[in-house]
């Protein structure tokens, strides 16, 4: 085997030899950004976000709940409760707390007055409810209605539509106790009042009967042909048996419109703030009404005139929240779109100076909890590379299409591609990573005609240094040479400008599109392969029969392992990570789902079949990022054992760190013992609760598998184990206790 090209092959899949059972999400690897360390640098990225407050730890300090329209992704946020402070802290323990089946819309509302926020959704055709059930600290909620009804003019009980695109208000607009929905109809402009009769029938809030009251509340519409707002467009005046008279203006069918209700005077009445999904701006109608009857009177076009006003390409939509523990609701803006706006710097934070109920917003910031994240835009792609030969693992994360200049006239600015580079300014045990460049190797003017750069790495020339290609939106390849030589940071040069790689058929490799490569010695013939997923969601391998020093593809199959990843329609866009693990080929693969599917029995197999078997982040129920995920793995934290970064469509990123009590089962991993000084130096201290008359067998493996030490124990509460023959390194603790298994990680330092 020649040794350079053996190294390559290390550096990109390690081989550890204790079989890894899995991963821990973590927040604790620092990422420095412009001379800050970032507060949640692994949240994951938010893009087109809807805010809601919620308490989640019962400490009666609201929290942050976020749904992110891109992949319904949730993110939840526990607050501090710094007064006057915006005090939020990244918490996913909780995110799996709410139904997984979400999508398009969703905002929290306490519609029965119990102080828990209850859960209002988009369901096909209207929206359904689910209750907080919440008991004793325990976060909960059952669904109520699948299909929310409302009785509509002429007694009719149907679905109370709001479209997928529509954000709907849910607020007591007539005050008397009970939340109602305000809405736009679903063939016009004009806007719908749905009152809740909960209080009149029942005598509290504890229900949902609607019936509609006003097909014109407010007695305006949107201007079909351009941003603007009619006032005085129609009618809501009711009759004597309360169904409404309307007198429509012309208008085209409703395409998208979302809005806030609030009292913007402090009169009592509900006035309204709308974004629409072809304008830029927000509109803020005052209601001359009064509870009872709304009609609104004036308009500011450009909301908030008194500051920077709202200017989001496209659908900026409101939301109405206290962020920074005064007592009065500020106003974030968001774009309602899964793509084209704004994606780093895509939610506004606007400060309430005034009063809860006669608010006056303030500008902020454009990046609000952006700023404390990874944040590359739409998409994001990462791979461990030492892009500067420091001997210390360095990240990259691409992206599909990133925008963080505001529009001017409502046009959108520039978009590109690019790559984010994260320097290991840390430890080869404790990385950190800091942001040293924003458009790495130049390959948003390189690459200039093609978007969605993929990255992929491995001495294709045999010249000790580490080549690069890169797949795009295309479904092309662009390789890339590495002129920096052994042991420098890494310089790439375009092999073939304008042009792509080639098969030995002299023939470019095409996959359609959304290429996703990875460089791979698959056939173990010590030349690097390529394994390439695609926007269909299968995989491809191009076996390398070339030499050493000169990299040829030559096309295998389009099916490799028989992997598909694709939804039932209509897209995969599978994203492989081929790793030696023991010795054994395994592979992780990224998909549009969201999740990451786990594939062995690839040994001896590659024109087969291969094993998709159940993976930490592979089933509905288990930690998921978000759609279109990809992955980079390698140990970065010096334990033995494989860290992984997981990006999502969202433009962020979740670190796990490799963990081998997670592999155990809930019983395994309860910490019933504890073992200390940790770490330690010529002596454990084991102690044990509630042993009762059981013999102990306590058992100690080093990080390659090893059974380094095997003892009995009695049931003493305490005892001390002489650990002075172990040399330093981490090691794994296992007690047994009636056939159950109980594991804490330890660490020997001399």
């Amino acid at each position: 085997m020649n040794k350079k090209l053996f190294l390559s092959v290390f550096i990109f899949a390690p081989a550890l030899i204790f079989s890894q059972p899995g991963f821990r999400r973590t927040d604790t690897v620092q990422v420095v950004q412009n001379s800050v360390t970032l507060k949640n640098p692994w949240v994951g990225g938010h893009n087109s976000c809807q805010f809601s407050a919620i308490d989640l730890n019962f400490d009666n300090i609201k929290d942050l709940f976020v749904f992110d329209r891109v992949g319904n992704k949730i993110t939840t946020y526990l607050n501090g409760g710094t007064p006057n402070t915006v005090d939020y802290a990244y918490a996913p323990q909780y995110e799996k707390k709410f139904p997984a089946n979400m999508h398009d819309w969703c905002i929290l509302v306490d519609y029965n007055n119990d102080g828990k926020e209850d859960i209002f959704t988009y369901s096909i055709g209207g929206f359904a409810v689910y209750k907080n059930t919440s008991i004793s600290n325990n976060l909960s909620f059952v669904q109520v209605t699948a299909q929310e009804q409302s009785i509509y003019f002429g007694n009719n009980l149907i679905n109370l539509y709001v479209s997928p695109v529509d954000i709907p208000a849910i607020t007591d607009v007539d005050n008397d106790g009970d939340k109602d929905v305000v809405t736009f109809s679903i063939s016009g402009n004009q806007v719908e009042y749905h009152k809740n009769q909960s209080i009149e029938l029942y005598g509290n809030a504890d229900s949902l009967n609607f019936k509609q009251i006003a097909g014109c509340w407010g007695e305006f519409q949107e201007n079909p042909s351009n941003c603007g707002i009619n006032l005085n467009a129609c009618t809501g005046l009711q009759d004597d048996g309360g169904e409404n008279i309307i007198q429509p203006l012309p208008k085209p069918l409703h395409v998208g419109s979302c809005l806030i209700c609030i009292d913007m005077d402090a009169d009592n009445d509900k006035d309204v703030i709308i974004g629409d999904v072809s304008c830029c701006n927000l509109t803020m109608l005052t209601n001359g009404g009064d509870s009872s009857f709304a009609t609104m009177n004036a308009m500011d076009v450009n909301f908030p005139s008194n500051t920077t006003s709202v200017n989001q390409f496209l659908f900026p939509c409101p939301f109405y929240v206290d962020v920074n523990n005064d007592g009065k609701r500020d106003m974030l803006v968001s774009p309602n779109l899964q793509s084209v706006g704004e994606n780093i710097t895509s939610i506004q934070y606007y400060l309430n100076t005034g009063t809860d109920n006669a608010p006056v917003f303030n500008y902020q910031q454009n990046d609000f909890l952006q700023e404390d994240m990874i944040e590359v835009g739409e998409g994001a792609y990462p791979v461990f590379f030492d892009f500067d030969a420091d001997g210390l693992t360095d990240l990259l994360i691409s992206n599909f299409r990133q925008q963080d200049s505001p529009p001017v006239n409502c046009a959108a600015g520039p978009a590109s591609s690019s790559v984010y580079a994260y320097k290991n300014i840390g430890t080869a045990s404790a990385p950190k990573f800091q942001l040293v460049n924003t458009d790495y190797a130049s390959l948003s003017s390189v690459l200039s005609t093609d978007r969605n750069y993929y990255l992929t790495f491995g001495d294709l020339d045999n010249d000790g240094d580490m080549d690069m290609i890169s797949g795009n939106e295309t479904g092309k390849l662009h390789l890339f040479n590495n002129t920096a030589g052994v042991s420098n940071p890494a310089v790439f040069v375009q092999v073939i400008p304008d042009y792509y790689l080639k098969d030995d058929q002299n023939i470019e490799i095409d996959l359609g599109s959304f290429s996703t490569p990875q460089l791979f010695d698959i056939d173990r013939d010590n030349l690097l392969d390529l394994v390439i997923g695609e926007r269909d969601g299968n995989l491809n391998y191009y076996r390398n029969v070339g030499t050493p020093t000169v990299a040829s593809f030559t096309f295998m199959t389009s099916s490799f392992g028989n992997v598909d990843v694709m939804v039932p329609c209509c897209t995969g866009y599978s994203a492989p990570l081929m790793f030696n693990d023991s010795g054994t080929y395994e592979m992780f693969v990224g998909s549009e789902q969201g999740f990451l599917f786990h594939y062995n029995n690839i040994d001896n197999n590659l024109a087969g079949t291969f094993t998709k078997i159940d993976s930490l982040l592979s089933k509905p129920t288990d930690v998921w990022e978000g759609i279109r995920v990809a992955l980079t793995m390698q140990d970065v934290t010096g334990d033995g054992l494989f860290d992984m970064i997981v990006g999502n469509y969202t433009g962020g990123a979740a670190f796990y760190i490799g963990d081998l009590t997670v592999g155990a089962t809930e019983e395994e991993i309860i910490s019933t013992f504890s073992v200390y000084p940790n770490p330690a130096k010529n002596t454990l201290t084991i102690k044990v609760e509630n042993a009762g008359n059981d013999i102990l067998q306590f058992e100690i493996y080093n990080v390659i598998g090893e059974q380094v030490m095997n003892k009995k124990l009695s049931n003493t509460v305490s005892q001390n184990i002489d650990v002075s023959n172990l040399s330093e390194g981490v090691y794994i603790c296992k007690l047994i206790v009636d056939g159950k298994q109980l594991i804490q990680k330890i660490v020997i330092q001399k």
